[in-house]
């Protein structure tokens, strides 16, 4: 269903689909085998993570555009046109949840033209879902960034780091032109509580203090910090136990982020999840984690 929608689209240009196969165990190679058609390229990578998967795709790119689809989604017959017939600006669009064959539209950022500032702080707060799918980059400078191979959040990373080096305002299109498929049971995002993006979400606060520290930012940028930090407590606390939980939080690695300014935007719990790792009072974040789970239970 992704390909052949990619495959139909009305555009009047040449573009190629590269398909990378990153050691698939499913029947996914035999069904592409059985579309025929020159545009499809598919490419063979170690299983190495979605960033490299991506990375080796773009250097293998003919073209200097480039816009990415997840394999379980499917898009608009204008998806291409829109996307790349920008010019003068950097293209968001906007997109509907799938979910049994239904088509839902999502309460979204509005459509129009924002700064690179608007739209970044727009992210950071997530008030707009940000993934590679919604964009169309320029090779050379998509190129330039290093690749962060994360589990998860690496979409962030990249895209909030590739707005900033950017010069160009964005306009997000009014055309709901990419429809996520939330009904695969199979897809990473159904997998997130799991022990191997462990390393992820620790290390997910650090690499966002990396990115801000290499640029000027107009806003304080320690709140979305600590903002990454509650949410690297919570998503940890839920794999390991509580022994594992605070040997990591306690390291003298966490050290650095301990000095950031106190400041955390948001809930109650947040702010006492903060509260907890700067004092190193992380029993504060078991209680209300229990408290949350014994109430989800009644």
């Amino acid at each position: 269903k992704c390909v052949n929608s990619l495959l139909e689209q009305n555009y009047d240009y040449e573009y190629e689909i590269i398909l990378i196969d990153d050691e698939s165990t499913d029947n996914t190679l035999n069904i592409i085998k059985n579309i025929d058609d020159k545009k499809i390229r598919v490419l063979h990578e170690k299983n190495s993570g979605p960033a490299y998967a991506r990375l080796y795709g773009v250097k293998q790119a003919r073209f200097e555009k480039l816009i990415f689809v997840d394999s379980d989604d499917f898009v608009d017959k204008n998806y291409i046109y829109y996307l790349s017939n920008e010019e003068e600006y950097i293209p968001f669009c906007l997109f509907n949840k799938s979910e049994k064959g239904k088509l839902f539209s999502q309460k979204d950022i509005k459509s129009g033209i924002y700064s690179k500032w608007e739209i970044i702080e727009y992210i950071l707060n997530s008030s707009t879902m940000c993934t590679f799918w919604r964009m169309c980059f320029d090779k050379n400078d998509f190129l330039e960034i290093k690749m962060n191979n994360l589990k998860y959040c690496e979409d962030v990373l990249f895209i909030v780091e590739y707005l900033i080096r950017s010069q160009k305002k964005i306009k997000v299109i009014p055309e709901r032109i990419y429809n996520y498929n939330i009904s695969n049971s199979n897809s990473l995002s159904k997998k997130f509580y799991d022990e191997k993006n462990l390393y992820s979400f620790v290390q997910l606060p650090f690499e966002i203090k990396k990115i801000f520290d290499k640029y000027y930012l107009p806003f304080n940028a320690d709140k979305y910090v600590n903002r990454e930090i509650c949410f690297s407590l919570v998503r940890v606390y839920r794999i390991v136990d509580y022994k594992s939980f605070k040997s990591i939080f306690l390291s003298k690695k966490y050290s650095t982020l301990k000095k950031l300014q106190f400041d955390c935007e948001g809930s109650l719990p947040f702010k006492l999840y903060l509260f907890a790792f700067r004092t190193s009072h992380l029993f504060l974040i078991d209680f209300i984690e229990k408290i949350f789970r014994a109430n989800k239970n009644k």
